[in-house]
C-alpha cells in the first residue's frame, strides 16, 4: 500500500478489522522545531524583521500638494492581506481577513475601503497583487486602476464584481 500498488477493498477492510496497519505507514517529515530551542530562535530571528508602522500621512504644506503611497495586497486561497506604505516604507493601513473563497470581492473590497478612509492630499501611484488570487484580482483591479485618481473628484469606486473570472477579462479596461 504505501509502495504505490493498489489494494483492494477487501484487503483493505482485513487489515483494519485485524489492526494490521505496517503497510499503511508513511514517512514523517521533520518538526518544525525539534525542541524549544529551536522555537525561540525561530521567534527572536523574526522579530527582527518588523516594519514601522504609523497612521496616513500628514497634510502636506502646500494644500495643492499630494502624499504618494503604494498599496500591496497578497490574495491568498484563505485570506486577503493588504498594506498601504507611505514614501519612507512605513505602513498607513492594513488589512487581513478571510475571503470566503472569493479573492475578488475581497479584492474589490479592499480597494473601496483604501478609497473610504484614505485622506484626500494621500494618492495611491503603484500597486501590486500577488498570490493565489492574483490573476483574477489583477484583472478586476485593472479595470478600476485608471480610476484611483478620479474618485477624488467624481464620487466611489466601482461596487459591482464579476459574476466569472471570465468575466472580469472584459469589465472596464481602459
Amino acid at each position: 500500500m504505501s509502495g504505490g500498488e493498489p489494494t483492494t477493498l477487501a484487503e483493505l477492510a482485513e487489515r483494519l478489522r485485524t489492526g494490521d496497519t505496517s503497510a499503511m505507514r508513511t514517512s514523517r517529515m521533520r518538526p518544525l522545531f525539534t525542541d524549544d530551542d529551536e522555537l525561540e530562535a525561530f521567534r527572536a530571528r523574526h522579530a527582527r524583521a518588523t516594519v514601522p508602522r504609523t497612521g496616513w500621512p500628514a497634510p502636506p504644506e502646500d494644500p495643492d500638494a499630494v502624499v504618494d503611497c503604494f498599496l500591496g495586497i497578497d490574495a491568498g486561497s484563505t485570506t486577503i492581506k493588504a498594506v498601504v506604505l507611505d514614501p519612507e516604507d512605513r505602513i498607513v493601513w492594513e488589512h487581513y481577513a478571510g475571503n470566503e473563497g472569493d479573492p475578488v470581492t475581497a479584492a474589490v473590497e479592499i480597494l473601496r475601503r483604501v478609497h473610504v478612509e484614505m485622506p484626500e492630499h494621500v494618492r495611491i501611484v503603484r500597486s501590486c497583487v500577488t498570490g493565489y488570487g492574483e490573476a483574477w484580482s489583477r484583472r478586476r483591479c485593472a479595470s478600476t486602476r485608471a480610476s484611483w485618481r478620479p474618485w477624488r473628484t467624481t464620487g466611489p469606486p466601482p461596487t459591482s464584481t464579476p459574476a466569472s473570472p471570465a468575466s472580469s477579462t472584459s469589465a472596464g479596461r481602459t
